[in-house]
């Protein structure tokens, strides 16, 4: 297996993911494939899924030989992404029956040559089923991920209303010791907004996972919210305008008290 980047954007965009996966969980699995990589990364207290999938022409070269599953830690793979430079390639490629992931960074002046030791891990993919949603949210990224900071300082839970039976806004607010914060946002400044007519549908989430989802802000200039009642959150990035090139993140709701 061998694969190779050398544009800057996306190389900042596959380096940020891992920036940010680490967050979710230490290790994960990486499924490359005949059709590019994929791999689902679950929370330790399995309320939150990460689905990443990365076709093989988003990179620069793609060349694998048969699929293959590669365990590894989070954290430590993102720690060579902190050697990048301005205007790196980087290649990663793996020889069979190996125990490590030969990995190099190039630019003008240094190369640098990493072998990192790969994991045994033992999971199985999740099937996600196809979902219907009952509300659907295009917003720009950056100012979700402002809004969430902002809600933070007053509360450890998010609550999103997307009512379809009294008005077309969407209301996202919080409470706790330091007061309540409500925020009232405006179909018109959505990207793309669609509720069922006859529903009004209120979720509540925990505050330290939403915040970890909207970390992955620099993916993309807009992220799609999609809610259903008694379904997980789905926050999806798109990595370019090919749909096969995708972030996912799927988090359950908090089990309200009667």
């Amino acid at each position: 297996m061998k694969l190779f980047i050398n544009d800057n954007e996306k190389l900042s965009i596959f380096a940020n993911i891992f920036q940010n996966l680490k967050l979710i969980t230490e290790e994960i699995n990486l499924d490359f494939t005949e059709n590019g990589l994929y791999c689902q990364a679950l929370g330790s207290n399995h309320v939150c899924l990460v689905e990443l999938m990365i076709n093989k022409e988003w990179f620069s070269n793609y060349s694998i030989d048969k699929n293959i599953n590669l365990g590894i830690n989070c954290e430590v793979f993102y720690s060579i992404f902190t050697c990048l430079d301005k205007n790196n390639t980087f290649e990663m490629k793996y020889l069979e029956d190996r125990d490590t992931l030969d990995i190099t960074i190039n630019s003008e002046d240094v190369e640098k040559k990493f072998e990192m030791r790969l994991m045994m891990i033992d999971s199985n993919l999740l099937d996600i089923p196809n979902t219907e949603y009952s509300a659907d949210i295009i917003i720009e990224s950056k100012s979700f991920s402002d809004y969430v900071n902002e809600l933070d300082i007053f509360g450890d839970e998010i609550i999103i209303c997307c009512d379809g039976k009294n008005n077309d806004n969407i209301t996202i607010e919080t409470s706790g010791d330091n007061g309540k914060l409500k925020m009232i946002i405006d179909e018109n400044y959505l990207e793309e907004y669609s509720v069922e007519d006859d529903i009004t549908l209120k979720m509540t989430f925990a505050m330290v996972y939403i915040k970890k989802m909207t970390n992955f802000v620099k993916l993309s200039k807009y992220c799609e919210l999609h809610m259903s009642e008694g379904s997980p959150l789905k926050m999806l990035y798109k990595l370019d305008d090919n749909e096969s090139n995708y972030l996912s993140i799927y988090l359950a709701p908090k089990m309200m008290d009667e």
